[in-house]
């Protein structure tokens, strides 16, 4: 008889846990659903990536910046005649890809010279294949801007960044879902597909690809290299 009390007593102990554990996952989702555990589990990411050991960096990269004790700092923006010398001097030493990160859909210049510059700055942009400009598809919160004139849709890289609720950049999209206007069609051909690809990952597949890696898409949507 008293085999049998115990027998009961840690059955009825172990429903106990159960429903004690199933209310408190519950809740914990319907909390976390709601948003107000965000703040906490973004601080916490961010602790844990400043934990991390640095990183040397990556002898494959090359980055061009401009700062303040560059002669060139004073243009706000370049100039296109500035951009072209870059590319020019950038593919004179033959990388494997050219990302360019400057908006450049309409002239920059100064003078009566401006249209050209412009023109032969797009001609030098048709003819090196290796370059990947940049583009940003519309939304409804953006206008986007449109990508250089003349350039195919594998030399274009959108660069649409998406923002967490407290302002801070932590990820880069590897594609962008191109929105179309009442026609159907594409307003460029930055969104002239299912999903453009963003910068970063267009140039790392021009890098891959001398590797012979190229970009495979599954019947459901996914991406797989290698």
């Amino acid at each position: 008889m008293a085999m049998l009390f115990h027998g009961r007593s840690r059955l009825s102990a172990s429903r106990t846990v159960l429903v004690t554990s199933a209310v408190v996952t519950a809740v914990i989702i319907g909390v976390r659903q709601t948003g107000f555990l965000q703040p906490l589990e973004l601080s916490g990411f961010d602790q844990l990536t400043r934990l991390r050991p640095s990183e040397k960096p990556d002898d494959r990269l090359l980055i061009v910046g401009i700062h303040d004790q560059d002669s060139h700092a004073r243009e706000t923006p370049l100039t296109d005649r500035t951009v072209r010398l870059l590319l020019e001097n950038l593919e004179a030493l033959a990388p494997r890809a050219i990302g360019l990160d400057i908006i450049r859909d309409v002239p920059v210049g100064s003078g009566k010279n401006t249209i050209l510059e412009y023109l032969q700055l797009l001609e030098t942009m048709q003819r090196t294949e290796r370059l990947i400009a940049v583009c940003r598809v519309r939304d409804r919160f953006d206008h986007g801007f449109l990508p250089p004139g003349g350039l195919k849709a594998d030399q274009i890289g959108a660069v649409n960044l998406e923002a967490d609720p407290d302002g801070i950049l932590r990820r880069a999209l590897l594609t962008v879902l191109p929105p179309t206007n009442a026609s159907g069609e594409a307003a460029s051909v930055c969104e002239d597909s299912d999903a453009a690809l963003g910068f970063g990952l267009q140039l790392a597949l021009r890098y891959l690809n001398v590797e012979g890696i190229a970009l495979e898409r599954s019947s459901n949507g996914s991406l797989k290299l290698g």
